[in-house]
């Protein structure tokens, strides 16, 4: 069986998507630190140069697991919804409908989760049913490269 492990990403590049496609399991790497990269945020182009689209999460001082985060923005996905179609309506493959299926579920508090939401939609946009697993449902307590290892482990992944 054929796996790979990341982070959720919102608005995953393509690459990413690919990734999900090519393999028959993917785990979503939530159980560790929050690295303030790409987890909750991703970089537009806009007519007035770039833009961050961030789904605002809660600070603390210590940096906390991706699976800790809670979202302290409820109207993020509306917010979102509508700065991309300010930008991009005019734009050759813009899809009003598309934009809808990618946004179609229920904000909550628990950032892990609404990517997991979001990741499904595309997914199901492209029509891959790869299997997603969450890392932090897999008992799998090490760091760095054990940990990975010990995932494999976990759902007996061989590549």
């Amino acid at each position: 069986m054929i796996i790979a492990i990341s982070q959720p990403r919102y608005m995953p590049a393509h690459i990413y998507i690919q990734r999900i496609k090519i393999v028959d399991k993917f785990v979503l790497l939530d159980d560790v630190q929050h690295s303030r990269e790409f987890e909750n945020r991703n970089y537009i182009k806009t007519p007035q140069g770039g833009k961050w689209l961030t789904i605002n999460c809660q600070k603390k001082k210590s940096r906390l697991k991706i699976n800790e985060l809670r979202i302290t923005n409820p109207d993020w996905i509306s917010e979102h919804k509508e700065i991309i179609r300010r930008n991009y309506k005019k734009a050759k493959f813009f899809s009003e409908d598309l934009l809808e299926e990618i946004y179609n579920f229920d904000a909550s508090e628990d950032f892990t989760l609404c990517i997991l939401k979001y990741l499904k939609n595309i997914l199901t946009m492209f029509d891959i049913d790869t299997e997603l697993i969450l890392s932090s449902s897999l008992n799998t307590p090490s760091k760095g490269a054990t940990k990975l290892v010990e995932i494999c482990q976990a759902i007996n992944a061989d590549a």
